[in-house]
C-alpha cells in the first residue's frame, strides 16, 4: 500500500535550508533563485529527503516563471498553471517566513493572483518596492522597472497604497534626474503618464533635459521617445503650442539620425531615406488644427525634397544576395527535351518541361523559412526602383501575431519567391529550348498558324494575330510579342 505524504508544515519550510539558496544567489531575482532551487531538490531527491524535495521543487515553480512586461491582472505566464491546490495552500503558511522580499513578493502575488486574496495583494505591493529598491540600477533598469510597474498596476487596481507607490517612483526619477544613461527614467515617467499622475511642468522640463542629453551621445531612439514624452507632458497640462514644438522635435530626431548616418566613413543612402520617410510621416501625423500644423506640414515637404535626393543614392548601394546556383546541367536537359524533335512535339515539350509554382508549396516555404531564420524578419522587405524610390514595403511580419497581418507578409514574400522562380524558370528551361527549336527548325508564321488552329481559346478571326504573337516571342522579341498576344 503506497502512504500519502504528510501535508507540508511551517516548520517543514523553516527547516529546509531555503535562505541559504537566497543568499548564495549574486542576483536578487527569481530566475536565479530558481536554479538554485532546482539543485536543491535534486539533491534532497539523492537523498531520499521527500519533504525538502516537495519543498524546493515548490520554490523552483514559484520563482521560475518571469514576470510579464505589460500591466495586467495576471503578470505571470501559464506555467504557474502548474501549481496544485495543495501548494496554493501551503503558500498562505510560509508567506510571512519568507525575508527576501523578492520571493515573498512572487508568493504573494501568485495568492493574489489565483486566489484573489485582497491583503497578499497589498503584502505583495511593499514587497515589490523593497525589491525594485534592491534591484535598482541604471544600467541593468529593466528588473527595478518591471516590479515598480508590477506595484503601481497593483496599487492603482485595488485603490490602496497609491501614494507611497508612486512616492517611491518619483523619488527613484529625483534620484537620477534625467542622467541615467538607459531607460529607467523614461519607463518610470510612461507609467505615471498613464495614469495621468505627476507634475507636468516639473516632468516635461526633466523629459527635456534627458532628450538632450541623449541627443549629445546620439541616441536618437532613446530621444525621440524623451520629446514624446515631453510632447505628452504639456498635452496632460493643456500647453498647446509646447506639446507642438516637441512633437515637432521629436519628427526632427529622424532627420539628426539620417544625417549622422550619412556621416559615417561609409555613408548609406538606404539607411537615411528610412530615417527621412518617417520624419515625413512624423511630420504629417502631429496633432492639431490645420493653422496650428502649418509649419509641420511645410517642414514634411521639405524633407521629402531632401528624401527623393537621397533615394537617387540607393541603386549604387544595393549589392544582390543570392545563392549562386549552377544551373548548366538544367540547360542541357532543357535542350535535350527538344532537340531531335519534329517542331509540333518541340513545342509540346517547351509548353509542359517546365512546372508552374505551386502556391500552397511557395506558402509554406516562405512561413518555414520564416520559422527557420527568425532574424529575416526583423526588417522588412524594401522594393526600390531604378531611382533608388521605395515602390514597395512588406507590410508586417510574417511571425506575426496578427492573422491578417502574417498573411499580408507571407503573401508579399511569395510573390518576390514567385518572381525568382520564374527568373530560374526562364534561364534554366525556358531560353534553352526557345534557342534550340530555332536552332534545328526554320520556323514560319504559317508554321505555327497551322499548330495553333483550330483551337478554343483563339477567337475567330484572331488566329493570324496569335501566330504572329508567337512567332515573335520564339524569336526572343519578348516585348513585342506581349502586347500582341495582350491585344491581338
Amino acid at each position: 500500500m503506497i502512504s500519502t505524504p504528510l501535508p507540508l508544515t511551517k516548520d517543514d519550510f523553516v527547516n529546509s535550508g531555503w535562505l541559504e539558496v537566497i543568499n548564495n544567489s549574486e542576483k536578487k531575482e527569481c530566475r536565479s533563485y530558481c536554479r538554485g532551487f532546482q539543485n536543491k531538490a535534486k539533491e534532497a531527491s539523492s537523498a531520499n529527503d521527500d519533504t525538502n524535495k516537495r519543498i524546493y521543487e515548490l520554490l523552483a515553480l514559484v520563482s521560475h516563471a518571469a514576470i510579464k512586461r505589460e500591466p495586467a491582472n495576471n503578470c505571470f505566464p501559464n506555467s504557474i498553471n502548474r501549481i496544485n491546490e495543495e501548494q496554493l495552500a501551503f503558500l498562505p503558511d510560509i508567506v510571512a517566513e519568507i525575508s527576501d522580499p523578492e520571493l515573498q513578493a512572487r508568493v504573494a502575488d501568485i495568492l493574489w493572483v489565483k486566489k484573489n486574496n485582497y491583503q497578499m495583494a497589498l503584502l505583495a505591493i511593499e514587497a515589490y518596492l523593497q525589491s525594485a529598491t534592491i534591484l535598482e540600477s541604471p544600467e541593468h533598469w529593466p528588473p527595478c522597472s518591471d516590479r515598480l510597474v508590477r506595484a503601481f498596476y497593483l496599487s492603482q487596481k485595488l485603490n490602496h497604497k497609491q501614494q507611497e507607490v508612486i512616492d517611491h517612483i518619483e523619488a527613484v526619477l529625483d534620484k537620477y534626474n534625467g542622467e541615467d544613461p538607459l531607460w529607467l527614467s523614461t519607463r518610470l515617467m510612461e507609467m505615471l503618464q498613464s495614469a495621468r499622475i505627476g507634475s507636468p511642468s516639473k516632468y516635461a522640463a526633466l523629459s527635456e533635459k534627458a532628450a538632450l542629453l541623449a541627443e549629445s551621445n546620439h541616441r536618437w531612439d532613446k530621444a525621440r521617445r524623451l520629446w514624446h514624452i515631453k510632447a505628452k507632458w504639456h498635452r496632460m497640462d493643456g500647453d498647446r503650442q509646447n506639446e507642438f514644438l516637441a512633437a515637432m522635435r521629436e519628427c526632427e530626431m529622424f532627420v539628426a539620425q539620417a544625417d549622422h548616418v550619412l556621416q559615417r566613413k561609409t555613408p548609406l543612402y538606404s539607411l537615411a531615406s528610412i530615417h527621412l520617410e518617417k520624419a515625413v510621416a512624423g511630420f504629417r501625423s502631429i496633432r492639431g488644427t490645420e493653422a496650428e500644423k502649418a509649419p509641420a506640414k511645410e517642414r514634411a515637404k521639405e524633407i521629402h525634397k531632401l528624401l527623393l535626393t537621397y533615394q537617387e543614392n540607393i541603386p549604387g548601394e544595393l549589392i544582390p544576395i543570392s545563392e549562386e546556383i549552377n544551373i548548366s546541367d538544367f540547360v542541357e536537359k532543357a535542350r535535350d527535351a527538344v532537340r531531335g524533335k519534329t517542331l509540333q512535339d518541340a513545342f509540346l515539350a517547351l509548353t509542359v518541361g517546365n512546372a508552374p509554382v505551386d502556391k500552397a508549396g511557395l506558402e509554406s516555404s516562405v512561413r518555414r523559412q520564416a520559422s527557420d531564420f527568425p532574424l529575416s524578419n526583423l526588417f522588412p522587405i524594401r522594393i526600390h526602383n531604378s531611382m533608388g524610390k521605395v515602390v514597395a514595403t512588406q507590410p508586417g511580419s510574417i511571425d506575426s501575431s496578427n492573422p491578417e497581418e502574417s498573411e499580408k507578409a507571407a503573401l508579399f514574400k511569395m510573390y518576390q519567391d514567385a518572381v525568382l522562380h520564374h527568373d530560374i524558370a526562364v534561364k534554366s528551361f525556358i531560353e534553352p529550348a526557345r534557342e534550340q527549336i530555332v536552332l534545328e527548325h526554320n520556323v514560319s508564321i504559317q508554321d505555327i498558324l497551322l499548330l495553333i488552329t483550330p483551337s478554343a481559346f483563339i477567337p475567330p478571326g484572331r488566329e493570324y494575330s496569335f501566330a504572329k504573337g508567337i512567332h515573335t516571342g520564339l524569336e526572343g522579341d519578348f516585348l513585342v510579342s506581349t502586347q500582341i498576344l495582350i491585344d491581338p
